[in-house]
Protein backbone atom coordinates (compact mmCIF):
# COMPACT_ATOMS: atom_id res chain seq x y z
CA UNK A 1 0.00 0.00 0.00
CA UNK A 2 1.81 3.10 -0.85
CA UNK A 3 0.30 6.32 -0.72
CA UNK A 4 1.23 10.03 -1.13
CA UNK A 5 4.48 9.77 -2.28
CA UNK A 6 6.33 13.04 -1.56
CA UNK A 7 9.03 14.61 -3.82
CA UNK A 8 12.10 16.06 -2.12
CA UNK A 9 14.46 18.44 -2.77
CA UNK A 10 17.45 15.82 -2.90
CA UNK A 11 15.61 13.91 -5.31
CA UNK A 12 14.39 11.37 -3.76
CA UNK A 13 10.87 10.03 -3.58
CA UNK A 14 9.73 8.40 -0.05
CA UNK A 15 6.86 6.45 0.99
CA UNK A 16 6.59 4.58 4.38
CA UNK A 17 4.03 2.43 5.73
CA UNK A 18 2.94 1.78 9.26
CA UNK A 19 -0.15 -0.28 8.70
CA UNK A 20 1.61 -4.28 8.43
CA UNK A 21 2.35 -6.43 11.40
CA UNK A 22 5.16 -8.45 11.64
CA UNK A 23 5.93 -11.18 14.04
CA UNK A 24 9.89 -11.16 15.70
CA UNK A 25 11.72 -14.05 16.31
CA UNK A 26 11.07 -14.24 20.05
CA UNK A 27 7.45 -13.89 19.09
CA UNK A 28 6.49 -10.38 20.04
CA UNK A 29 4.55 -8.39 17.42
CA UNK A 30 6.04 -5.39 15.86
CA UNK A 31 5.13 -2.75 13.37
CA UNK A 32 6.34 -3.54 9.74
CA UNK A 33 7.31 -0.03 7.84
CA UNK A 34 8.12 -0.05 4.15
CA UNK A 35 10.22 2.65 2.36
CA UNK A 36 10.11 3.11 -1.31
CA UNK A 37 12.47 5.64 -2.84
CA UNK A 38 14.04 6.81 -5.79
CA UNK A 39 17.46 8.69 -6.18
CA UNK A 40 19.92 9.36 -8.96
CA UNK A 41 23.78 8.64 -8.92
CA UNK A 42 26.50 10.49 -8.25
CA UNK A 43 29.55 9.08 -9.18
CA UNK A 44 28.16 5.72 -9.31
CA UNK A 45 26.57 5.94 -5.90
CA UNK A 46 22.78 6.59 -4.68
CA UNK A 47 22.47 7.31 -1.43
CA UNK A 48 19.31 7.03 0.53
CA UNK A 49 18.51 8.47 3.98
CA UNK A 50 16.13 6.08 5.81
CA UNK A 51 15.13 8.36 8.29
CA UNK A 52 11.89 10.88 9.13
CA UNK A 53 12.84 13.45 7.61
CA UNK A 54 15.26 11.80 4.82
CA UNK A 55 18.25 13.83 5.79
CA UNK A 56 21.53 11.93 7.85
CA UNK A 57 20.44 14.18 10.83
CA UNK A 58 16.24 12.59 11.20
CA UNK A 59 15.58 9.79 13.16
CA UNK A 60 15.96 6.30 12.19
CA UNK A 61 12.52 4.53 10.40
CA UNK A 62 13.81 1.33 11.45
CA UNK A 63 15.39 0.34 14.53
CA UNK A 64 15.73 -3.01 14.78
CA UNK A 65 16.23 -4.79 11.12
CA UNK A 66 15.95 -3.62 7.51
CA UNK A 67 16.19 -5.42 4.50
CA UNK A 68 16.74 -3.99 1.06
CA UNK A 69 15.82 -4.47 -2.87
CA UNK A 70 17.57 -2.19 -5.15
CA UNK A 71 17.05 -1.77 -8.93
CA UNK A 72 18.35 0.48 -11.83
CA UNK A 73 16.15 1.87 -14.52
CA UNK A 74 18.12 1.24 -17.74
CA UNK A 75 17.75 1.83 -21.55
CA UNK A 76 18.62 -0.49 -24.33
CA UNK A 77 20.76 -3.81 -23.58
CA UNK A 78 22.49 -2.45 -20.81
CA UNK A 79 23.55 -4.89 -18.03
CA UNK A 80 23.56 -3.38 -14.13
CA UNK A 81 25.12 -4.33 -10.98
CA UNK A 82 24.03 -3.20 -7.58
CA UNK A 83 25.66 -3.69 -4.15
CA UNK A 84 24.01 -2.41 -1.15
CA UNK A 85 25.44 -1.45 2.21
CA UNK A 86 23.53 0.00 4.83
CA UNK A 87 25.06 2.06 7.63
CA UNK A 88 25.28 -0.10 11.34
CA UNK A 89 22.42 2.78 12.66
CA UNK A 90 20.12 1.77 9.91
CA UNK A 91 19.57 5.15 8.90
CA UNK A 92 22.10 5.35 5.47
CA UNK A 93 21.97 3.05 2.50
CA UNK A 94 24.13 3.59 -0.78
CA UNK A 95 24.00 2.10 -3.61
CA UNK A 96 26.80 1.54 -5.40
CA UNK A 97 26.29 1.14 -9.52
CA UNK A 98 28.69 0.12 -12.37
CA UNK A 99 27.35 -0.90 -15.35
CA UNK A 100 29.18 -4.12 -17.07
CA UNK A 101 31.13 -4.49 -19.98
CA UNK A 102 31.62 -7.55 -21.82
CA UNK A 103 30.73 -9.05 -25.55
CA UNK A 104 29.86 -12.23 -23.19
CA UNK A 105 28.23 -13.33 -20.41
CA UNK A 106 29.65 -16.45 -20.20
CA UNK A 107 33.28 -14.15 -19.58
CA UNK A 108 34.64 -15.39 -16.14
CA UNK A 109 35.83 -11.79 -15.46
CA UNK A 110 33.35 -9.17 -16.34
CA UNK A 111 34.74 -5.77 -16.40
CA UNK A 112 33.07 -2.64 -14.94
CA UNK A 113 32.60 0.69 -15.12
CA UNK A 114 30.70 3.18 -12.47
CA UNK A 115 26.90 4.20 -13.85
CA UNK A 116 27.01 7.77 -15.57
CA UNK A 117 25.39 10.61 -13.25
CA UNK A 118 21.75 10.69 -13.29
CA UNK A 119 21.32 6.89 -13.41
CA UNK A 120 18.13 6.15 -11.89
CA UNK A 121 17.57 3.77 -8.61
CA UNK A 122 14.64 2.50 -7.06
CA UNK A 123 14.77 0.83 -3.16
CA UNK A 124 12.52 -0.58 -1.50
CA UNK A 125 13.29 -1.16 2.17
CA UNK A 126 11.23 -3.14 4.69
CA UNK A 127 11.98 -3.44 8.10
CA UNK A 128 11.04 -2.53 12.33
Amino acid sequence: MLRNPNVTNNNTTNVTNPQLESHLSDGTKAVLQEYVGEALTTGGIATFYLTNDRTSAGAALFTSWVRVVASVEISGTDIMECKTTTSADRKTVTVKVDKLISTSLITALIPAVQAVNGTKVMLIAKGV
